[in-house]
């Protein structure tokens, strides 16, 4: 559980790169997993 919380921990301090940001469309500075949450999100609405 510790390692579980500790990578969680590393990872949401990554953010939205500019490249990430054209080719995603996701705004540079957020972090990865929201953007990308939101972003799947998003697509999964369009789907429908």
């Amino acid at each position: 559980m510790a390692a579980i919380a500790e990578e969680t921990a590393h990872d949401i301090g990554w953010l939205i790169s500019v490249q990430t940001s054209r080719e995603t469309g996701i705004p540079r500075g957020l972090p990865c997993l929201t953007g990308f949450k939101i972003h799947e999100g998003i697509a999964a609405l369009a789907a429908d």
